[in-house]
Protein backbone atom coordinates (compact mmCIF):
# COMPACT_ATOMS: atom_id res chain seq x y z
CA UNK A 1 0.00 0.00 0.00
CA UNK A 2 0.86 3.73 -0.30
CA UNK A 3 2.29 5.70 2.65
CA UNK A 4 -0.06 8.12 4.41
CA UNK A 5 1.44 11.20 2.99
CA UNK A 6 2.16 12.15 -1.00
CA UNK A 7 3.35 16.02 -0.93
CA UNK A 8 4.75 17.85 -3.76
CA UNK A 9 7.98 19.01 -3.02
CA UNK A 10 8.70 21.72 -5.60
CA UNK A 11 12.76 21.72 -4.28
CA UNK A 12 13.08 18.25 -5.91
CA UNK A 13 11.03 19.08 -8.58
CA UNK A 14 10.02 22.78 -9.22
CA UNK A 15 6.96 23.60 -11.62
CA UNK A 16 9.28 24.82 -14.18
CA UNK A 17 9.71 20.93 -14.88
CA UNK A 18 5.98 20.39 -15.53
CA UNK A 19 5.76 23.40 -17.82
CA UNK A 20 8.73 22.14 -19.92
CA UNK A 21 7.21 18.98 -20.24
CA UNK A 22 3.79 20.05 -21.14
CA UNK A 23 4.96 22.60 -24.02
CA UNK A 24 7.08 19.52 -25.23
CA UNK A 25 4.29 17.77 -25.98
CA UNK A 26 1.65 20.37 -26.63
CA UNK A 27 4.01 21.30 -29.48
CA UNK A 28 3.87 17.80 -30.50
CA UNK A 29 0.45 17.46 -30.19
CA UNK A 30 0.58 20.27 -32.73
CA UNK A 31 2.69 18.36 -35.42
CA UNK A 32 0.71 15.68 -35.18
CA UNK A 33 -2.45 17.36 -35.49
CA UNK A 34 -4.18 16.19 -31.91
CA UNK A 35 -6.28 18.71 -30.04
CA UNK A 36 -6.57 16.89 -26.70
CA UNK A 37 -4.10 14.01 -25.25
CA UNK A 38 -5.93 11.62 -23.09
CA UNK A 39 -3.68 9.67 -20.26
CA UNK A 40 -5.77 7.16 -18.42
CA UNK A 41 -4.18 6.49 -15.01
CA UNK A 42 -5.05 4.20 -12.07
CA UNK A 43 -3.02 2.69 -9.17
CA UNK A 44 -1.10 0.24 -11.52
CA UNK A 45 -0.94 2.72 -14.73
CA UNK A 46 0.45 6.01 -12.91
CA UNK A 47 3.54 6.53 -14.94
CA UNK A 48 1.69 8.38 -17.56
CA UNK A 49 -0.15 11.23 -15.43
CA UNK A 50 2.57 11.63 -12.99
CA UNK A 51 5.24 12.41 -15.67
CA UNK A 52 3.06 15.11 -16.73
CA UNK A 53 1.50 16.62 -13.75
CA UNK A 54 2.88 14.64 -10.45
CA UNK A 55 -0.10 13.47 -9.52
CA UNK A 56 0.10 9.79 -7.96
CA UNK A 57 -2.89 8.34 -7.49
CA UNK A 58 -4.00 6.12 -4.19
CA UNK A 59 -6.28 3.80 -5.86
CA UNK A 60 -9.81 4.41 -8.22
CA UNK A 61 -9.17 5.89 -11.78
CA UNK A 62 -9.27 8.55 -13.97
CA UNK A 63 -8.32 10.48 -17.14
CA UNK A 64 -5.93 13.25 -17.80
CA UNK A 65 -7.03 15.52 -20.15
CA UNK A 66 -3.75 17.94 -21.88
CA UNK A 67 -5.55 20.49 -24.49
CA UNK A 68 -3.50 21.84 -27.52
CA UNK A 69 -2.97 25.25 -25.08
CA UNK A 70 -3.28 25.70 -21.51
CA UNK A 71 -2.52 23.17 -18.73
CA UNK A 72 -3.93 19.30 -18.10
CA UNK A 73 -7.07 18.78 -16.30
CA UNK A 74 -7.74 16.00 -13.83
CA UNK A 75 -11.10 13.90 -14.05
CA UNK A 76 -11.09 11.25 -11.36
CA UNK A 77 -13.26 8.94 -10.08
CA UNK A 78 -12.29 9.84 -6.11
CA UNK A 79 -13.72 11.28 -3.24
CA UNK A 80 -14.15 14.99 -3.88
CA UNK A 81 -12.36 14.78 0.12
CA UNK A 82 -9.29 14.30 -1.75
CA UNK A 83 -10.18 16.92 -4.43
CA UNK A 84 -7.56 19.88 -2.47
CA UNK A 85 -4.96 17.28 -2.05
CA UNK A 86 -4.71 16.78 -5.82
CA UNK A 87 -4.95 20.59 -6.35
CA UNK A 88 -2.18 20.89 -3.87
CA UNK A 89 -0.06 17.87 -5.11
CA UNK A 90 0.22 17.84 -8.62
CA UNK A 91 0.71 20.27 -11.55
CA UNK A 92 -2.87 20.91 -12.90
CA UNK A 93 -5.59 23.51 -14.34
CA UNK A 94 -8.42 22.13 -12.07
CA UNK A 95 -9.57 18.90 -10.73
CA UNK A 96 -13.14 17.15 -11.26
CA UNK A 97 -14.19 14.09 -9.22
CA UNK A 98 -16.84 12.13 -10.57
CA UNK A 99 -18.01 8.73 -11.15
CA UNK A 100 -18.67 10.03 -14.66
CA UNK A 101 -15.32 10.97 -15.35
CA UNK A 102 -14.84 9.99 -18.98
CA UNK A 103 -18.12 11.87 -19.66
CA UNK A 104 -17.07 14.70 -18.34
CA UNK A 105 -13.81 14.34 -19.68
CA UNK A 106 -15.54 14.05 -23.57
CA UNK A 107 -17.64 17.44 -22.66
CA UNK A 108 -14.59 19.42 -21.34
CA UNK A 109 -12.73 18.53 -24.83
CA UNK A 110 -15.65 19.10 -27.21
CA UNK A 111 -16.42 22.34 -25.53
CA UNK A 112 -13.31 23.52 -27.42
CA UNK A 113 -13.78 21.44 -30.52
CA UNK A 114 -16.74 19.36 -30.93
CA UNK A 115 -14.66 17.61 -33.47
CA UNK A 116 -11.52 16.99 -31.53
CA UNK A 117 -9.03 14.45 -32.44
CA UNK A 118 -8.38 12.84 -29.43
CA UNK A 119 -4.85 11.13 -29.03
CA UNK A 120 -4.74 8.43 -26.08
CA UNK A 121 -2.41 6.96 -24.66
CA UNK A 122 -1.86 3.29 -25.11
CA UNK A 123 -5.27 3.09 -26.93
CA UNK A 124 -5.31 -0.54 -27.23
CA UNK A 125 -5.41 -1.00 -23.43
CA UNK A 126 -8.14 1.74 -22.92
CA UNK A 127 -11.05 0.23 -21.19
CA UNK A 128 -14.04 -0.02 -23.38
CA UNK A 129 -16.69 1.84 -21.49
CA UNK A 130 -14.18 4.94 -21.08
CA UNK A 131 -13.49 4.77 -24.36
CA UNK A 132 -17.53 4.62 -25.65
CA UNK A 133 -17.86 7.50 -23.58
CA UNK A 134 -14.95 9.83 -24.26
CA UNK A 135 -16.43 9.88 -27.87
CA UNK A 136 -20.01 10.29 -26.84
CA UNK A 137 -19.48 14.46 -27.99
CA UNK A 138 -18.29 13.57 -31.55
CA UNK A 139 -14.85 13.34 -30.92
CA UNK A 140 -12.78 10.73 -32.54
CA UNK A 141 -10.09 8.41 -30.79
CA UNK A 142 -6.43 7.72 -32.29
CA UNK A 143 -3.52 6.05 -30.85
CA UNK A 144 -1.03 8.49 -28.90
CA UNK A 145 1.24 6.12 -27.89
CA UNK A 146 4.34 6.62 -30.17
CA UNK A 147 4.13 10.78 -29.19
CA UNK A 148 4.52 9.90 -25.85
CA UNK A 149 7.29 7.80 -25.93
CA UNK A 150 9.51 10.11 -28.45
CA UNK A 151 8.36 12.69 -25.64
CA UNK A 152 10.21 10.13 -22.82
CA UNK A 153 12.79 8.85 -25.15
CA UNK A 154 15.70 10.49 -23.24
CA UNK A 155 15.02 11.35 -19.68
CA UNK A 156 15.31 15.07 -18.43
CA UNK A 157 17.26 15.82 -15.58
CA UNK A 158 14.62 16.53 -13.15
CA UNK A 159 14.01 12.24 -13.76
CA UNK A 160 17.19 11.52 -13.65
CA UNK A 161 17.43 13.02 -10.31
CA UNK A 162 14.75 11.59 -8.59
CA UNK A 163 15.60 8.25 -9.92
CA UNK A 164 18.97 8.74 -8.57
CA UNK A 165 17.18 9.17 -4.98
CA UNK A 166 14.75 6.43 -5.27
CA UNK A 167 17.80 3.65 -6.11
CA UNK A 168 19.48 5.06 -3.13
CA UNK A 169 16.46 4.72 -1.07
CA UNK A 170 16.27 1.02 -2.44
CA UNK A 171 20.09 0.65 -2.17
CA UNK A 172 20.44 1.76 1.46
CA UNK A 173 17.41 0.05 2.81
CA UNK A 174 18.72 -3.56 2.09
CA UNK A 175 22.04 -2.53 2.31
CA UNK A 176 20.75 -1.65 6.38
CA UNK A 177 20.35 -5.56 6.36
CA UNK A 178 21.58 -7.57 9.33
CA UNK A 179 23.47 -10.71 8.12
CA UNK A 180 21.89 -12.38 10.53
CA UNK A 181 18.26 -12.20 9.47
CA UNK A 182 16.87 -14.93 11.63
CA UNK A 183 13.79 -15.53 8.38
CA UNK A 184 12.38 -13.93 5.33
CA UNK A 185 9.46 -12.10 7.02
CA UNK A 186 12.20 -10.08 9.33
CA UNK A 187 13.84 -9.19 5.27
CA UNK A 188 10.39 -7.76 3.83
CA UNK A 189 9.85 -5.78 7.33
CA UNK A 190 12.98 -4.47 7.83
CA UNK A 191 13.59 -3.30 4.15
CA UNK A 192 9.96 -1.94 3.88
CA UNK A 193 10.26 -0.07 6.67
CA UNK A 194 13.43 1.54 6.10
CA UNK A 195 12.12 2.76 2.65
CA UNK A 196 9.02 4.51 3.49
CA UNK A 197 11.18 6.01 6.07
CA UNK A 198 13.33 7.54 3.87
CA UNK A 199 10.16 8.33 1.82
CA UNK A 200 9.27 5.80 -0.69
CA UNK A 201 5.88 6.04 -1.60
CA UNK A 202 5.12 2.82 -2.75
CA UNK A 203 7.56 -0.01 -1.80
CA UNK A 204 7.45 -3.64 -2.97
CA UNK A 205 9.81 -6.23 -1.53
CA UNK A 206 10.93 -9.86 -2.61
CA UNK A 207 13.35 -12.52 -1.46
CA UNK A 208 14.96 -15.50 -3.03
CA UNK A 209 15.69 -17.27 0.57
CA UNK A 210 18.18 -19.72 -0.61
CA UNK A 211 20.02 -18.74 -4.17
CA UNK A 212 21.75 -22.18 -3.74
CA UNK A 213 18.23 -23.25 -4.92
CA UNK A 214 17.40 -20.96 -7.16
CA UNK A 215 16.78 -17.32 -8.03
CA UNK A 216 12.98 -17.33 -8.02
CA UNK A 217 12.11 -14.03 -6.02
CA UNK A 218 8.81 -14.04 -3.70
CA UNK A 219 7.06 -11.41 -1.80
CA UNK A 220 5.81 -14.28 0.90
CA UNK A 221 7.71 -16.65 3.13
CA UNK A 222 7.55 -20.10 1.69
CA UNK A 223 6.44 -22.25 4.80
CA UNK A 224 8.99 -21.15 7.60
CA UNK A 225 10.60 -18.48 5.52
CA UNK A 226 14.41 -19.97 6.11
CA UNK A 227 17.40 -18.59 4.81
CA UNK A 228 20.00 -20.01 3.24
CA UNK A 229 23.95 -19.24 3.69
CA UNK A 230 23.47 -16.75 0.52
CA UNK A 231 19.95 -15.06 -0.05
CA UNK A 232 19.35 -12.07 -2.27
CA UNK A 233 16.48 -9.08 -1.49
CA UNK A 234 14.49 -7.13 -4.29
CA UNK A 235 13.13 -3.89 -3.85
CA UNK A 236 10.93 -2.26 -6.41
CA UNK A 237 9.60 1.60 -4.70
CA UNK A 238 8.40 4.44 -5.89
CA UNK A 239 9.79 7.78 -4.80
CA UNK A 240 7.80 11.09 -5.93
CA UNK A 241 6.30 8.91 -8.71
CA UNK A 242 10.10 7.39 -9.94
CA UNK A 243 10.20 4.07 -10.37
CA UNK A 244 13.23 2.17 -9.59
CA UNK A 245 14.23 -1.84 -9.17
CA UNK A 246 17.31 -2.65 -7.05
CA UNK A 247 18.70 -5.62 -6.11
CA UNK A 248 21.47 -6.65 -3.38
CA UNK A 249 22.96 -10.49 -2.18
CA UNK A 250 23.57 -10.99 1.16
CA UNK A 251 26.50 -13.81 1.34
CA UNK A 252 26.93 -14.86 5.14
CA UNK A 253 30.13 -17.12 4.00
CA UNK A 254 33.39 -15.94 2.58
CA UNK A 255 32.83 -18.04 -1.00
CA UNK A 256 29.64 -16.26 -1.37
CA UNK A 257 31.44 -12.88 -0.17
CA UNK A 258 33.87 -13.72 -2.77
CA UNK A 259 31.76 -14.45 -5.77
CA UNK A 260 29.15 -11.30 -5.23
CA UNK A 261 32.56 -9.13 -5.37
CA UNK A 262 33.16 -11.06 -8.30
CA UNK A 263 29.56 -10.68 -10.29
CA UNK A 264 29.15 -7.07 -8.57
CA UNK A 265 32.53 -6.27 -11.44
CA UNK A 266 30.95 -8.30 -13.79
CA UNK A 267 27.42 -6.37 -13.76
CA UNK A 268 29.44 -3.01 -13.88
CA UNK A 269 31.39 -3.94 -16.80
CA UNK A 270 27.94 -5.16 -18.51
CA UNK A 271 26.31 -2.06 -17.87
CA UNK A 272 29.57 0.25 -18.94
CA UNK A 273 28.94 -1.53 -22.40
CA UNK A 274 25.03 -0.93 -22.98
CA UNK A 275 23.29 -0.52 -25.41
CA UNK A 276 25.03 -3.75 -26.28
CA UNK A 277 24.29 -6.38 -24.31
CA UNK A 278 26.10 -8.93 -25.17
CA UNK A 279 27.94 -8.50 -21.94
CA UNK A 280 24.72 -9.65 -20.22
CA UNK A 281 25.17 -13.10 -21.65
CA UNK A 282 27.22 -14.31 -19.06
CA UNK A 283 24.42 -13.97 -16.74
CA UNK A 284 22.37 -17.20 -15.74
CA UNK A 285 19.49 -14.44 -16.68
CA UNK A 286 18.93 -10.53 -16.85
CA UNK A 287 16.22 -8.20 -17.33
CA UNK A 288 16.80 -4.34 -17.92
CA UNK A 289 13.30 -2.61 -17.37
CA UNK A 290 12.22 1.21 -17.76
CA UNK A 291 9.11 4.02 -17.88
CA UNK A 292 8.10 5.26 -21.10
CA UNK A 293 4.55 5.09 -21.06
CA UNK A 294 1.91 4.50 -18.57
CA UNK A 295 3.20 1.36 -16.04
CA UNK A 296 5.82 1.88 -14.03
CA UNK A 297 8.48 -0.11 -15.01
CA UNK A 298 8.35 -2.19 -18.22
CA UNK A 299 10.44 -4.31 -19.88
CA UNK A 300 12.90 -3.26 -22.46
CA UNK A 301 15.46 -6.20 -23.14
CA UNK A 302 16.44 -9.45 -21.36
CA UNK A 303 17.26 -13.04 -21.72
CA UNK A 304 13.90 -14.05 -21.91
CA UNK A 305 12.88 -11.08 -24.89
CA UNK A 306 13.85 -12.23 -28.40
CA UNK A 307 14.33 -8.63 -29.61
CA UNK A 308 14.37 -5.32 -27.27
CA UNK A 309 10.61 -3.67 -27.43
CA UNK A 310 12.90 -0.23 -28.22
CA UNK A 311 15.87 1.29 -28.77
CA UNK A 312 18.19 1.55 -25.67
CA UNK A 313 20.48 4.35 -26.27
CA UNK A 314 19.83 7.46 -23.88
CA UNK A 315 17.27 5.10 -21.85
CA UNK A 316 16.95 5.64 -18.09
CA UNK A 317 16.71 1.96 -16.62
CA UNK A 318 16.62 -0.51 -13.98
CA UNK A 319 18.95 -3.61 -14.64
CA UNK A 320 18.82 -6.99 -12.46
CA UNK A 321 21.12 -10.25 -13.11
CA UNK A 322 22.00 -13.46 -11.51
CA UNK A 323 25.35 -14.98 -12.26
CA UNK A 324 27.12 -18.46 -11.23
CA UNK A 325 30.77 -17.30 -10.36
CA UNK A 326 32.23 -20.17 -8.44
CA UNK A 327 29.85 -22.46 -8.28
CA UNK A 328 27.90 -20.03 -6.45
CA UNK A 329 24.77 -18.10 -7.10
CA UNK A 330 24.24 -13.92 -6.65
CA UNK A 331 22.17 -11.55 -7.93
CA UNK A 332 22.33 -7.98 -8.34
CA UNK A 333 20.54 -4.90 -9.67
CA UNK A 334 20.68 -0.90 -10.10
CA UNK A 335 19.66 2.05 -11.59
CA UNK A 336 21.74 3.27 -15.30
CA UNK A 337 21.70 5.82 -17.94
CA UNK A 338 22.29 3.64 -21.29
CA UNK A 339 24.86 5.34 -23.33
CA UNK A 340 24.42 7.62 -26.99
CA UNK A 341 27.45 8.99 -28.98
CA UNK A 342 28.02 11.19 -26.63
CA UNK A 343 27.65 9.70 -23.34
CA UNK A 344 29.22 6.53 -22.03
CA UNK A 345 26.81 4.04 -19.87
CA UNK A 346 27.25 4.67 -16.13
CA UNK A 347 25.30 3.17 -13.17
CA UNK A 348 24.18 5.97 -11.21
CA UNK A 349 24.30 4.82 -7.50
CA UNK A 350 26.83 2.70 -6.64
CA UNK A 351 26.10 -1.26 -5.67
Amino acid sequence: MRRGLISWSRSELPDAVFTMRIAQTQAAMTADGIDALVVYTNIARSAGASWLTGFVPYWSEGLLVLPRAGRPVLFVALSKRVQGWIERTSAVEAVTCTPRFAQEAAAFVAAANPAARIGVLELDTLPTGTASALTGEGGTLVDATALYERLRAAADPAEIALTVRAAEIARDAAGALDAGAPNVAAVIAAVDGAARLAGAEDVFVAVAADLARGAAFARTPFVDGTLGATFAVRTTLAYKGHWVRSVRTIARTAAGAEALRLANERFADAVARLPDTSALAAAEQWLIEGTLRSEPLEAFAGSTIERPAWNLDGKLVSITAVYVVNGERVAVGGVAVVGSAWRPSALLVSL
